[in-house]
């Protein structure tokens, strides 16, 4: 196996443990009783989905304790970016494992999570003896966002590891919020739910008019969602989701005429597509429409849109960088007219990308026979006639580069680009001496002499 320091590091067992807090020797031995919630499956790396057993949860002060059950819908590997099976503390991973057991340890205060130990199995939901156990993990805290239960913090040691790692990363952070958001009371030592399973439904409404709305219904688990449209009496089941899609909803008057629209973001979780954007209105029937807005590519939903009113038009506009798995850098700007009545069809216009004078592309990885590991760009940068020398690595999975090294023939010049997209180019422009560079469509970098770096134009 190759000896890279941060394959040996998985982030919740892979290092030798460091002092074990008198806390985890006191709750580790709690009993988990089996009796496993599902909160949520994620789309990511081996679908996993994820469940907390409930009756297991207990608090001390501050801290909530319980345990969480990972079930990969097939056999995994922790591998590297090699291919070589990740070691940890004990050994490695011999046999494909199906699931996951680890026992947290919870500040819902700081929305952060320790882990207490964990076992593997390869058996689903976590049957039988498992293939491996660790009671001793690093005695490490993982931050996550309140908003998007994703890890908002990572620690160094993990940026290099593959994507299912930082998929586990997510999902723990979905249960955690899941487990934050019960409000348990505490009852001596243990903690008990006021009637957890009778729970009702979240309900939001959107309003065209008090008589005519759209409502979201969620179950008290967070599994289902259903979309309803109430006209009088009347209420017509529009659609249902189930975990991983959801939907959010929006009320807004896009063209001020006095009549809301009801904005909608669908989306999955995980990161290989952008949420599909669509929106409902009365027309002047007073009838129901919808529209969806199938050539938008909205990673933020619609705070990637832009409107612009005029007299009772809205022209809404949306910048497709055609972000995904593919190395082609074609930008178009797509605008749809809304009148309160319909829908234009779409406006797409080719944006042009900034013209280069040399240049390296990762397309160029596809087109070679064999998948090099490296792209070399070589041009003198700043007239000194030594050439500098950008180097650039391929993140296949997204057809794009992952990092870009500079430098220069006496190492005085030494930069990282960690987001040069699908291109680095030179631009005939200088800037203090220096060629400014281009990176992806339209990114441009100019020399700093103070800083002796390029640095990104806002």
């Amino acid at each position: 196996m190759k000896s890279k320091p941060f394959i040996l590091i998985l982030f919740f067992c892979i290092q030798a443990a460091l002092i074990i807090p008198i806390s985890y020797l006191v709750y580790t031995n709690w009993p988990d009783s089996g009796h496993w919630t599902k909160v949520g499956t994620h789309s990511f790396v081996d679908t996993p989905t994820y469940y907390v057993d409930l009756q297991s949860l207990k608090r001390q002060g501050d801290k909530m304790y319980y345990w969480e059950l990972t079930d990969f819908n097939t056999g995994t590997r922790p591998v590297d970016d090699w291919g070589d099976t990740l070691e940890h503390v004990g050994g490695r991973y011999e046999d494909a494992i199906y699931s996951m057991k680890r026992h947290h340890e919870a500040d819902c205060g700081s929305f952060k999570i320790r882990i207490l130990s964990v076992s593997f199995y390869e058996t689903q939901m976590a049957l039988g003896t498992p293939q491996y156990t660790i009671n001793d993990p690093p005695n490490r805290w993982f931050q996550y966002d309140k908003q998007t239960s994703s890890q908002g913090i990572i620690p160094g040691w993990l940026l290099d590891a593959r994507d299912w790692i930082l998929g586990l990363a997510r999902g723990s952070g979905d249960v955690l919020k899941f487990v934050c958001e019960q409000k348990p009371t505490v009852e001596g030592n243990k903690l008990s739910f006021q009637n957890f399973f009778r729970l009702k439904p979240i309900i939001k409404d959107n309003e065209f008019s008090p008589e005519n709305l759209l409502r979201l219904k969620q179950s008290a688990n967070g599994n289902t969602q259903q979309l309803f449209h109430i006209s009088g009496d009347k209420e017509v089941l529009l659609k249902t989701v189930h975990l991983p899609d959801s939907i959010a909803m929006q009320s807004k008057d896009i063209n001020n005429d006095g009549v809301n629209e009801i904005l909608m973001t669908e989306s999955s979780k995980g990161n290989c597509c952008s949420p599909t954007l669509s929106f409902y209105y009365l027309n002047n029937q007073n009838d129901l429409q919808m529209f969806k807005f199938e050539n938008w590519e909205a990673w933020s939903g619609w705070d990637d849109i832009e409107f612009k009113i005029s007299g009772d038009h809205v022209a809404m506009t949306n910048i497709r960088k055609n972000s995904g798995i593919n190395t082609n850098l074609n930008w178009t700007k797509v605008s749809y007219t809304y009148d309160g009545i319909k829908v234009s069809d779409a406006l797409i216009t080719k944006i042009p990308e900034m013209k280069s004078i040399s240049e390296i592309r990762s397309s160029q990885f596809e087109m070679q026979d064999k998948v090099s590991d490296q792209l070399a760009l070589t041009f003198d940068l700043n007239a000194d006639e030594e050439a500098e020398t950008i180097i650039c690595e391929y993140w296949e999975r997204w057809g794009s580069f992952s990092t870009c090294n500079l430098s220069s023939p006496n190492n005085e010049i030494s930069q990282v680009f960690p987001d040069a997209g699908k291109r680095i180019g030179v631009l005939a422009e200088k800037r203090n001496g220096w060629h400014m560079l281009v990176s992806d469509h339209s990114d441009r970098w100019s020399f700093d002499n103070a800083l002796q770096k390029y640095t990104r134009e806002k």
